[in-house]
């Protein structure tokens, strides 16, 4: 499994090249010499706090993936699946297609002998209350931050509603209908379905709705604060929902994942909606670099370290 997904294939490659060229044509696009002189006086401290918000970000989206698989009977450790986690996240920033999301799986069969199928049920269902969560309060942000709603942050929202809908949809479609569609499948596919509904449908328990909603919000709102101390560490000051706005529609950017991570994609969309509302051209791609750093680069250095490190890989 290790080799499959580290193999150097083209269109890996191709994803990579792809995302470097995006950020050339991003960074020649401002000003380098101002834009290196904003990001070395950025303040220290806060910008090492914006890292630190990795850390609860991490633990958050464990502890909520733990109450999914507890609700399918999984009892393990919370340190155990935010190591997964970290992992599956670390493969992510290097293969596109967010692959990382089958290593995942793949970790929980390996060192937890739990299905495939209905592991990735869990993760989808974990990935659908991102996309929702994420839809939901850009939307929100969005009417705050605009009196008037210019014609590309409309289109945006336009896109948010749909893909908050299609993902509704989907969830409610595995929640009571997988088995009429398992019918359909052939041979051991229909088997696999099964398993990943009963993943999917099970790990969705009213009882546990509530602390599920409130972790999928405050998740978001803590990247919404990384964004926020980023920005005042070079001294920019902006209304926290249009932070919000900014911070969610350009992780909106990663649900179509032709690079790794969005790489290259969610500098673009961040730098340009801080240009649309205000923040000048070279303030702005300084924030998406710094940003990014944290929520790319970081994550692919700890990443690194874990793998290397752990015993589960």
């Amino acid at each position: 499994m290790n080799e499959k997904i580290f193999k150097r294939d083209s269109k890996t490659i191709l994803s990579f090249l792809f995302a470097f060229a995006i950020l050339y044509l991003l960074i020649t696009r401002a000003n380098l010499r101002e834009t290196v002189r904003i990001i070395s006086n950025a303040d220290l401290i806060l910008y090492l706090l914006a890292i630190l918000y990795l850390f609860p970000s991490f633990l958050i989206r464990s502890y909520r993936w733990k109450i999914l698989l507890e609700n399918v009977r999984y009892t393990g450790k919370l340190r155990d699946l935010n190591e997964v986690v970290v992992l599956s996240f670390f493969v992510n920033c290097i293969v596109p297609a967010k692959v990382g999301d089958i290593y995942r799986c793949y970790l929980m069969k390996k060192n937890f002998q739990q299905s495939i199928s209905k592991v990735l049920g869990t993760v989808f269902v974990e990935r659908s209350l991102d996309t929702i969560g994420i839809s939901v309060i850009f939307l929100l942000s969005a009417f705050m931050s605009f009196r008037v709603i210019p014609g590309n942050v409309l289109r945006l929202m336009e896109f948010g509603v749909i893909i908050t809908v299609l993902f509704i949809l989907l969830l409610i479609l595995l929640k009571y209908q997988n088995t009429k569609i398992a019918k359909f499948m052939p041979g051991k596919s229909s088997e696999l379905m099964l398993r990943f509904g009963e993943g999917a449908s099970g790990s969705l328990k009213s009882s546990s709705l509530p602390m599920i909603s409130i972790t999928t919000i405050f998740l978001w709102l803590l990247e919404g604060g990384r964004l926020f101390l980023v920005m005042k560490s070079i001294g920019l000051i902006l209304p926290f929902a249009m932070i919000l706005f900014v911070a969610l529609a350009s992780a909106l950017a990663t649900a179509f994942p032709l690079t790794p991570a969005g790489l290259g994609a969610v500098e673009l969309v961040m730098a340009g909606l801080l240009i649309l509302v205000g923040i000048n051209k070279d303030m702005a791609v300084s924030v998406a670099i710094m940003d990014r750093f944290i929520s790319y680069w970081c994550i692919l250095i700890l990443g690194g370290i874990i793998y290397a490190l752990s015993s589960k890989t």
